[in-house]
């Protein structure tokens, strides 16, 4: 009779606890909840990034891509199509918080135009949906970053005749723009020019007897006016080919020894379609 009384407040014991392991578990439960989404919390805040109003991050963009478009002369329809073509492609090579900025050359004291500055805030593939408005990036690229590009894009094809063509200046310009404080000297940056290459100005012109020769830029005034620090960046040149246009040949060569005067560097020349 005492070993089943025994046995019986046992029972009896086992089941008085039963309610508090299940309080304890489901305790540890809400406790793993409130964590997880704790953690989710912490993580998305601490991959919120903040934008300046050039849809660059605060730290400034990582690397930037600045497009000079030589409008002092008119592009026929067909060279307008395949730079269009070329800049979209550059355009989508640029990384999330890269910058790719558009200018036009003008023959006015400006020296160039700016079209469009901002940096690609990235599309919202890379952001994770527990985390982030993957949505909502989205939208944000196409409103704010795409829309615009391709709207400036068609812009800057569009030339007109002008007087001068201060090439010089306004790479000058660019550089005093984007590579005068150390951030963006020490980022990659590229400058593409598309132009017929043929500097004209009262200080220097390539119309002149002497044609485009280093010696005479040399020994003009544009080598003092127009010096510049192009701080290691890349030139490309899409050379525009036209009828009175001195030889291609000696004009690359010239601006391939300008750049490198100048602390740049020479990257790829191509000869974009049809006589302007």
């Amino acid at each position: 009779m005492a070993r089943r009384r025994h046995s019986s407040s046992r029972r009896r014991r086992d089941k008085d606890s039963f309610p508090w392991v299940l309080a304890v578990l489901f305790g540890i439960g809400v406790l793993a909840v409130v964590c997880g989404f704790g953690w989710l919390v912490f993580q998305a805040n601490s991959n919120r990034v903040h934008l300046a109003e050039d849809l660059c991050r605060t730290t400034g963009p990582m690397e930037q891509t600045i497009v000079l478009v030589d409008a002092t002369d008119p592009i026929s329809p067909l060279t307008q199509k395949e730079i269009l073509t070329r800049l979209a492609d550059q355009a989508a090579a640029v990384p999330t918080n890269g910058r790719f900025e558009l200018r036009t050359l003008e023959t006015g004291q400006s020296r160039t135009n700016k079209i469009f500055s901002l940096c690609n805030p990235g599309s919202g593939a890379e952001i994770d949906g527990l985390i982030g408005n993957p949505a909502a990036a989205q939208r944000r690229w196409q409103g704010s970053f795409a829309e615009p590009l391709e709207e400036a894009m068609r812009r800057v094809v569009t030339g007109s005749a002008g007087d001068t063509s201060p090439i010089m200046a306004a790479l000058q310009e660019i550089a005093v723009d984007h590579l005068t404080s150390q951030a963006e000297r020490a980022i990659p940056t590229r400058i593409i020019v598309i132009s017929d290459m043929t500097e004209n100005t009262p200080d220097f012109t390539m119309y002149a007897p002497g044609g485009p020769s280093i010696e005479v830029y040399r020994t003009s005034r544009a080598a003092t006016a127009y010096a510049v620090d192009l701080a290691g960046a890349t030139v490309d040149i899409w050379y525009l080919r036209r009828d009175n246009s001195p030889a291609s040949v000696g004009l690359m060569n010239f601006w391939a020894e300008w750049i490198s005067i100048n602390r740049g560097r020479g990257g790829t020349a191509i000869a974009l379609q049809g006589l302007q």
